[in-house]
């Protein structure tokens, strides 16, 4: 069968937009001559991607393809709903691949699968969806909903990703890896519960690639919208982010930090790659931007940041030409140029700007800091010179918007009824339009269910039977665009309420928790110094933690040294909460039964006062285990002295 001409001219579209000088390539698909269908031609998808041929088309026809092993894809090969044909976005709904939550992943993009196509897809559930290895392939028009952990990731791998949908990822949306060039635009971004985008900037052998983020919109990251990980020494990568709308971060719009440190510090980095950050909105983040040594930063919007709207942007970089509006502080330890201004943007509810902007032409087409040089593209800009912000100011119509929504922060409870308070705001559009809203139950132990006092009321009682993790959704709707937010409710009966006084350096074993969250347990070690141990158990995912409360009697620095290792080179990390501080610390020791004097790590929380306060030890790898916990005041004591 023919495969459409619109769909090559589509790509070829595409292709025209997107590329420039010295963009990564984008792959357009040859024109393809043959259709095999699923389930027509085949009765599974493995089946139909082990018979195609290279540069087949492997059309799904609707339905939910719930799978139980990973589909591996090792040729180029173009996997497609009928959206390729129709551009129909409701043909995007009809196809769905699924899974359980601890499949990782729904697909694998191998090596020898370069120049492959997806599009017109629905991904849900499963622990990562979409996992992609080879050099460079396509991803578009695809929807991602309620991963457990990265909905896609690019492990020492490029492509082209746009036009897509993620909404509820459990970690991030977008993960890239010791990646190679790529584009990454045109997307939407939802409540992931991690960072919009995770870019860690290995550098194993320092070929210089580019990677751009632009004409995204992120909103409702759990920590940043986009985030920037650096390691030692530059690995000649080059970022080009612009023209996004980044809203509603945690903690940071766009956030660097250091030493493959994943956690979100507010400190900035020292980075030494290039980023041009142009023309984007960071609105109501925690911080607009926590920059680097070797960053440009202008005709941005940064408005509403709870703390900073840039911090730490020194050495070679500098800010000038944005906006800075109702942030708390503007910047700190920044350097700014002289034509910042410092006044309401007038936005639109779609983040465009109203006529009376002052903002409308305030931007420039070039700026130059020493090396550093940016110019804005004749396509971005529709008057003499570029605005501020995103959307350049066109007099069109306001788009609608769907609503925003919260589902509220994850609870850890004792009884057997929580009062859940979802957040949601709305731009007032369509007209005729009228907000509802709906929770319901998503996963849960094996059998339950939840009851609802009224599932229609944003705020409502939820009463839960049996101990368990439950992920319970709230979508909104205006009538025309509808949004949702997972929250995870763990519901603890066999809660052990122990206190710990800190009025001396003070041993805890670990098995002595005030409780065990999500897939933590207690397993038998003989290594262990009472013979047990609390364990992630391998293949359950990382939400597992053990928490315990203590008193302190004194304000100060208190030593947290805690006895943990992993099972695997891979399982090697940790995260500790005290008093709602967070430290994520790697582990040197790499087998269980080695809880000996090395195994031991080390996390120093300042400016903790006298109170009672939770101490939470979290798993950030499956298989991490911990045995026990020393507490100090003294910064030269170790364990066993």
């Amino acid at each position: 069968m023919n495969a459409p001409l619109k769909y090559v001219l589509v790509f070829l579209l595409s292709l025209a937009i997107s590329c420039g000088k010295d963009e990564p390539r984008l792959i357009v698909p040859n024109q393809l001559t043959t259709e095999i269908k699923v389930p027509e031609d085949y009765a599974t998808i493995q089946e139909a991607i082990n018979a195609a041929k290279e540069g087949e088309v492997i059309l799904l026809s609707p339905g939910t393809y719930s799978i139980t092993e990973p589909l591996k894809i090792n040729k180029k090969v173009t996997l497609a709903s009928n959206y390729i044909n129709t551009e129909n976005d409701s043909d995007v709904d009809q196809v769905v691949i699924t899974s359980n939550q601890n499949l990782e992943p729904l697909i694998l993009f191998e090596d020898g699968s370069e120049e492959s196509v997806c599009t017109g897809i629905t991904f849900k559930n499963a622990r990562k969806q979409v996992i992609i290895e080879c050099d460079y392939m396509t991803i578009t028009h695809c929807k991602f909903f309620d991963s457990g952990s990265d909905a896609l990731s690019f492990e020492g791998a490029g492509g082209y990703v746009a036009y897509n949908y993620f909404e509820n990822c459990g970690d991030e949306a977008i993960d890239a890896d010791n990646s190679l060039d790529w584009i990454v635009e045109y997307n939407e971004i939802i409540n992931p519960k991690d960072d919009g985008l995770e870019i860690r900037l290995h550098n194993d052998n320092k070929a210089e690639r580019v990677h751009i983020i632009r004409y995204n919109y992120i909103s409702g990251a759990g920590e940043d919208g986009i985030q920037l990980i650096d390691y030692d020494g530059n690995s000649g990568r080059e970022f080009q982010i612009h023209h996004n709308t980044i809203i509603n971060s945690a903690m940071v719009g766009l956030g660097c930090t250091i030493n493959g440190n994943t956690v979100e510090d507010y400190n900035g980095s020292y980075m030494e790659e290039k980023a041009f950050v142009y023309n984007n909105v960071f609105n109501n983040n925690n911080h607009g931007i926590t920059g680097a040594n070797n960053m440009l930063v202008f005709n941005n919007i940064i408005s509403k940041s709870e703390n900073t709207g840039i911090k730490k942007l020194d050495n070679n970089s500098k800010a000038d030409f944005n906006c800075f509006f109702n942030n708390t502080v503007d910047f700190s330890n920044a350097i700014l140029g002289d034509s910042n201004i410092f006044e309401d943007p007038l936005f639109n509810p779609d983040f465009s700007l109203d006529l009376n902007s002052l903002c409308i032409e305030a931007g420039t087409i070039t700026y130059v800091n020493n090396d550093l040089s940016q110019t804005v593209a004749d396509v971005d800009i529709f008057g003499n010179k570029p605005d501020m912000g995103a959307i350049e100011y066109d007099g069109a119509s306001i788009n609608n918007i769907a609503p925003t929504v919260s589902a509220g922060s994850n609870q850890v409870i004792t009884s057997s009824q929580t009062t859940l308070l979802g957040e949601v705001t709305d731009d007032g559009l369509p007209s005729s339009g009228s907000l509802t809203f709906l929770w319901s139950f998503v996963d849960g132990p094996l059998g339950e269910t939840v009851g609802f006092d009224n599932m229609n009321n944003k705020e409502t009682s939820a009463t839960f039977n049996k101990q368990g993790s439950y992920d319970l959704k709230l979508v909104a709707s205006d009538g025309e665009k509808s949004r949702s937010d997972v929250l995870n409710v763990y519901y603890v009966k066999d809660f052990n309420d122990v206190i710990i006084n800190l009025d001396t350096d003070t041993y805890i074993e670990a098995e002595n928790y005030r409780y065990l969250v999500g897939s933590a347990r207690v397993i038998n070690n003989n290594g262990a110094s009472e013979g047990k141990i609390v364990n992630a158990e391998p293949g359950q995912g990382t939400w597992a933690y053990s928490e315990y409360r203590l008193v302190t009697f004194a304000s100060g620095t208190y030593y947290v040294w805690i006895n943990a290792s992993g099972i695997d080179s891979n399982s090697n990390g940790i995260k500790v909460a005290f008093n709602d501080l967070n430290t994520e610390i790697p582990i040197d020791g790499t087998i269980t039964n080695s809880f000996d004097g090395s195994s031991w790590v080390k996390i120093a929380f300042n400016n903790i006062p006298e109170g009672v306060y939770p101490l939470r030890i979290y798993a950030t790898e499956e298989g991490v285990s911990w045995d026990r916990i020393f507490i100090t005041t003294d910064s030269n004591l170790e364990p066993g002295q």
